[in-house]
């Protein structure tokens, strides 16, 4: 018995030793495994090549710098002077929000009651020129510029890069861009209309001491380029999109009757062409997107093409015009068939004088305005938009609508107190409980009828 107790006490305390052993080994190789150094975490060792030319460089920002600083401080010692208002608006011309709208639709748009506005698209906001000031509205409602002047008959008119607002029969004239106004300027006589190219070109119309009217030219920088002289009536003048080329509309009465001329110039240049036209009033006139160029007269349309030849004469027999607009290449032509009834014959003219539409309306026209898919009528308190294809829809509008303004697939009802937009796009149309949806962009500006 005793000899049992013994061997089983052997058998144990080799069993603890042997436990012993191996906690032992076990420590002793974790010892050495984290004796082990395979280079995680090491800092790379610098290359000397790139460690001089980065100081090289590093030297260069430092006297770049230094030699900056003590530029400005000279230039404002010797010429502090100088340094003008108009100075600093002029070297901020160029610059741009480039924000882009929240949403594609305006917001409803309210302000004191006048019948003296003019309105235009400018970066997807809407210039709204009053006799008193300008404001630059963008899509929710919202105020981004104001500047404040006096005009008796504010006209207003853009481009890509600017917006010009000036007064007709007045001699003031301002510009602006999105953030500031760049230019304000007076001329020696009246002005009587104005002209914008989507680049910053433009041109003033005024009365001429020795002639009747003066056409001037400037280009993107206020520099004058040219000034062509008339002793006809200026009635439109465009510059084409990329600022190279003029059209002068005018007209004179020749035996009792109007006799039209055409003028196509380059503005840099004393050489131009010019086209009569016998019986012809012209009323607008503008450049398309590839250089020609169209001017719309009482009793037709006519078709230039980029080198200022008339190529198409689009005849406006059996009707009365009473609106037009030119946008996207294409021309749109409203007229009364019957100067008592109440039918209007709208048609609509792409570039090479193909009728793309023409279908009628009854009702009393207020407005009408022409998008890139369809054409938009305000009529006795109905709204139609129409496809090219002939197909119409309605919503109720003001009675007292006085402007349209095509924003993409929608249009801006323009009345004297404010502008709403009918036929939004589905993104922010309102809900049947009067909220709008949550992708639309809430603004709590309210028109205020002025029916």
């Amino acid at each position: 018995m005793d000899e049992k107790k013994r061997r089983s006490k052997e058998v144990n305390n080799g069993s603890r030793g042997e436990m012993r052993y191996r906690a032992k080994r076990s420590v002793e190789d974790m010892s050495s495994r984290e004796k082990i150094n395979i280079g995680v975490g090491r800092e790379s060792r610098t290359n000397p090549y790139y460690a001089k030319v980065s100081a090289r460089y590093r030297i260069l920002k430092f006297i770049t710098l230094f030699v900056l600083i003590v530029y400005l401080a000279v230039m404002l010692g010797m010429y502090h002077s100088e340094i003008t208002y108009d100075n600093l608006m002029y070297l901020i011309k160029d610059l741009d929000t480039d924000v882009s709208p929240s949403t594609s639709d305006f917001e409803d748009l309210s302000f004191d009651e006048s019948n003296r506005l003019a309105l235009t698209l400018y970066h997807d906001r809407l210039a709204v020129c009053f006799a008193d000031g300008f404001k630059l509205f963008n899509t929710a409602g919202a105020t981004e510029l104001e500047y404040t002047h006096s005009m008796e008959s504010p006209a207003v008119v853009s481009g890509d890069k600017y917006v010009m607002a000036y007064d007709i029969g007045g001699t003031t004239y301002s510009v602006y861009t999105t953030i500031a106004r760049v230019l304000t300027k007076q001329s020696d006589f009246e002005i009587q209309s104005a002209a914008m190219s989507k680049v910053g070109e433009y041109a003033i119309v005024s009365r001429a001491r020795e002639n009747r009217y003066v056409v001037s030219f400037y280009d993107r920088n206020f520099r004058e380029l040219s000034k062509v002289y008339k002793d006809k009536y200026v009635i439109s003048t465009s510059i084409s999109d990329n600022g190279r080329n003029y059209c002068i509309a005018s007209c004179d009465v020749v035996n009792s009757d109007f006799v039209g001329e055409v003028m196509f110039g380059n503005v840099k240049s004393e050489d131009s062409k010019s086209t009569t036209v016998e019986g012809a009033l012209p009323l607008q006139s503008k450049f398309f997107s590839d250089g020609s160029f169209v001017v719309i007269c009482d009793t037709s349309v006519l078709f230039f093409d980029s080198d200022g030849s008339l190529t198409n004469t689009y005849k406006l027999s059996g009707i009365t015009l009473t609106f037009a607009d030119i946008a996207f290449d294409r021309v749109l032509i409203v007229g009364k068939e019957n100067l008592v009834g109440n039918e209007s014959c709208v048609t609509v003219l792409d570039k090479d004088a193909t009728e793309v539409l023409k279908t009628s309306v009854s009702g009393k026209m207020n407005a009408a305005a022409l998008g890139e898919n369809y054409v938009f009528e305000a009529v006795s308190g109905t709204l139609y938009r129409t496809s090219f294809d002939a197909k119409s829809e309605t919503e109720e509008c003001a009675l007292s609508v006085n402007r349209l303004v095509a924003t993409g697939d929608s249009v801006l009802v323009c009345t004297s107190t404010g502008c709403t937009t009918s036929f939004r796009t589905p993104d922010t149309q309102t809900d049947d409980s009067g909220g709008e949806s949550t992708a639309a962009v809430t603004a709590d500006v309210e028109l205020e009828s002025n029916e």
